[in-house]
Order: C-alpha cells, then sequence, then structure tokens
C-alpha cells in the first residue's frame, strides 16, 4: 500500500495527538488528529494546503499525495472576559416595558469561551448554555421550554466587562434587549461604596386609589467583593429583599420577583457622585398581576417609578436628621384629610410628638416605625426611612383597600 510524508506546521503554542507530524501515512486511510491548546492560548483552526479549512479542534482527514495542514493557535480572547455577569432583559422601544418579555439575566464565562446562562422571570428560570466565538461573535440558542423563545448573546471582547443579545418570541410582538455587567470587585480590589450604608425610597403614584401611594423603602448596604442587598417595604407594603453585583459601571441591576412569581419589578441602579439630592438614582418598573381576592388593589397596575437614594450615617448623640423641629405628614391612601403631627427631634433621636405620636427610629439602618392616630381616633401604623441628603424621610402606611404617603419634614 502507498503511503506518503503527513506535514503539520503549528502557529501559536499547542500540540496534536497522535503526532503524526513529518511521518508517512497510508494513502486513502482515514485519520483523526486532535488539537490540544496550550496555555494561555485557544485552538483557532485547521487549513490544508489544499485550502480545506476546519474550525472543530479534532480534525478527520483521508489521506492523498503531498497532504500538510496549518494548525493555528491564538492568544486566549477569553481571558478578561471569564467571570460572571449579571443584568436584565426587556423590550425598550415604543411599546413599553412588557412584564412577559422583562426578567433577570446571570451567567458564567469559562476561558474556554463556553458559558452557562439563566434567564428568570418571576418564580420561573430558564438554563442556556453554548460557545461563543473567537471574535466574542453571537451564540444563538432556542429554549423550547420557554415557548421557542431565540435567543442570541455577545460577548465584548474590546471594551471588556459587558455581555450583550437580544430575546424574541412571537407572543411578546416585539424584541427584548438584554444587557448584563461583569463582576469586577473582589477581596484586593474593593468596590468604592465597601463597607458603606445607604437608604432608599421608591416614590409613590399620583393616584393612590389606583396606584400604591407610599413611599417603598428600605437599606442598602454594600460588601467589598461588590455585593449590593436591599431589604424593606414597597409602596403596598410587601416585604422584600434584593440582590445583585455591583459592575465597574457602579451600576446594578435591581430585580424582585413579587406577588408569588406573577409580579416583579426590575430596572438599573447606579451609585452616583454629582447629584445634591442623591447618591442611588434609576428608572424602576413595577409590575401586579390583577388579583381578585386580594385587599389592595385587586385590579393590578403597572408604574414606573425614579429610585432615590442617600449615604447614611450615623453618630451617637447626633441627631439621624438635621433638624429639630419637624412635621410628620400623611396623604392620600383613602383619607378624608392630610395628617400633620408636629414633634421635637433631640439629639439622641428620641421623637417628642403631638397626636399621640409614637416614632423610632432605627439608627443602625436609618429606617423608622411607629403610630399616629386619625380624625376618628383611629391608630395608624407608619414606617419608612430617612433621605439624609434630602433633610427629611419617607414611607407608608396602609388604610383599607389602599396605601398612603408618610413625610417627615422640616417645619
Amino acid at each position: 500500500m502507498l503511503s506518503a510524508p503527513f506535514k503539520v506546521q503549528i502557529n501559536g503554542l499547542g500540540k496534536i495527538s497522535p503526532d503524526d507530524t513529518n511521518v508517512l501515512l497510508q494513502i486513502s486511510n482515514n485519520y483523526t488528529l486532535t488539537a490540544t491548546a496550550g496555555k494561555g492560548f485557544v485552538f483557532s483552526n485547521w487549513l490544508s494546503n489544499a485550502g480545506v479549512e476546519s474550525n472543530r479542534p479534532a480534525l478527520k482527514f483521508t489521506m492523498v499525495s503531498n497532504l500538510s495542514y496549518t494548525l493555528n493557535f491564538i492568544t486566549n480572547p477569553f481571558t478578561p472576559a471569564v467571570g460572571t455577569y449579571q443584568g436584565l432583559f426587556y423590550n425598550t422601544n415604543t411599546n413599553g416595558v412588557a412584564q412577559a418579555s422583562s426578567g433577570f439575566f446571570s451567567a458564567q464565562v469559562n476561558a474556554n469561551g463556553s458559558f452557562t446562562a439563566k434567564f428568570q422571570q418571576g418564580s420561573k428560570s430558564f438554563p442556556v448554555s453554548g460557545q461563543f466565538s473567537l471574535t466574542g461573535g453571537w451564540a444563538t440558542n432556542s429554549l423550547k421550554s420557554w415557548d421557542g423563545t431565540a435567543i442570541s448573546l455577545q460577548l465584548n471582547l474590546t471594551n471588556g466587562d459587558v455581555l450583550e443579545g437580544s430575546l424574541s418570541n412571537a407572543a411578546w410582538r416585539t424584541e427584548a434587549e438584554l444587557g448584563a455587567n461583569r463582576a469586577v470587585f473582589s477581596g484586593p480590589n474593593h468596590a468604592p461604596q465597601a463597607g458603606k450604608k445607604y437608604t432608599m425610597i421608591l416614590p409613590p403614584g399620583t393616584n393612590s386609589a389606583a396606584l400604591p401611594g407610599g413611599n417603598g423603602f428600605g437599606s442598602v448596604s454594600v460588601n467589598t467583593s461588590g455585593g449590593v442587598t436591599f431589604s424593606g417595604a414597597l409602596g403596598d407594603g410587601t416585604k422584600v429583599t434584593a440582590s445583585a453585583t455591583e459592575a465597574s459601571q457602579s451600576q446594578w441591576p435591581f430585580y424582585l420577583s413579587l406577588y408569588s412569581g406573577n409580579g416583579m419589578m426590575l430596572g438599573w441602579l447606579s451609585f452616583i457622585t454629582n447629584e445634591p439630592d442623591r447618591d442611588i438614582d434609576g428608572q424602576l418598573f413595577w409590575f401586579k398581576p390583577i388579583k381578585p381576592v386580594t385587599t389592595l388593589y385587586p385590579a393590578g397596575f403597572t408604574n414606573e417609578i425614579r429610585a432615590a437614594g442617600s449615604a447614611y450615617s450615623y453618630k451617637k448623640g447626633v441627631a439621624m436628621l438635621n433638624l429639630t423641629n419637624g412635621n410628620v405628614i400623611l396623604t392620600n391612601g383613602g383619607l378624608t384629610q392630610d395628617i400633620t403631627n408636629p414633634f421635637v427631634l433631640g439629639a439622641n433621636n428620641v421623637v417628642t410628638g403631638s397626636n399621640k405620636l409614637h416614632l423610632t427610629f432605627a439608627t443602625s439602618t436609618g429606617l423608622f416605625q411607629g403610630t399616629t392616630t386619625n380624625a376618628e381616633g383611629k391608630t395608624i401604623s407608619i414606617s419608612g426611612a430617612v433621605l439624609q441628603k434630602q433633610t427629611n424621610g419617607y414611607g407608608l402606611f396602609l388604610n383599607g383597600d389602599q396605601s398612603g404617603s408618610v413625610s417627615i419634614t422640616n417645619q
């Protein structure tokens, strides 16, 4: 049987198995060679002297006379992009954000460009995996278990730390855009806000009969790795917690699964330094479905709000708000008229008030709670958070089938 020399030229760092370079192979026989990249490199392609290209590490070929291949390994372009990504997806066109095409996204990108990801909508999550091209190109998958949603993802290998994409589904009548940022902070590279405390307010709707009239509120903390935790309540009194990871742009994806997975709140929030009245800013979208058996807002709603947060600090013996004489004001929420309670705030943060006002501040978090009475003498519970950068406090109260706003202001 005839044989001929077989040659392989290797560019970059790597090897082949079995190593048939410059050996005699029998003509017309079938062979398989496997390329393995060296440290810091990845496989690119095989290219024969006849112009036949293969983009798979395992090369299958039939030996012919004068056959040779060039095997190309390139410097690993994925190394800077390895890590964990978090973000959101929702449509941003003129149709507006819709719950059906919105949710939370997380992904893990590996050193070889493979990835695993998860899309979350309410209480449901949908896994997907794939492989990015060497240019970071598009990796497309179809999630059959998610009503045939088509997904495209693109890893940015030039600007770094960004993963983008799109989702489309015939039932949505629109295409959702996806954006996610890589977690970049760690022990030796602390997040700028690490160890700081914040309070955050989620303002109410203007018509408390149709939309929650209370201020959502909560406390925000950041750890050294950029992990952001929010704990508080929404404007309809729903107790919530949320966690995400801050990216290098000081952004974090805020996402809540609500009402047994049938509703949600989501949006991008940012730590900022150039606004006189806030240190956290961002638009949030709030969805509650129709739930006839519930007391509060059974018709459901869609609401868009602008969150505001402030750095919070406390020093023993100093009032947590820069005021001495203030008012606690209750508005909307089905009240026939506003309730205004004057009070005096001592340096030890003890409140002395009128109209049976009882108000307690939690100095560790900047939150407050208490009670007052309405015109009929009925006790109303109030809760909220101070916003030190505005020298105010904001919160909510519940009254029948509505929620109302609580404000703490200077007299």
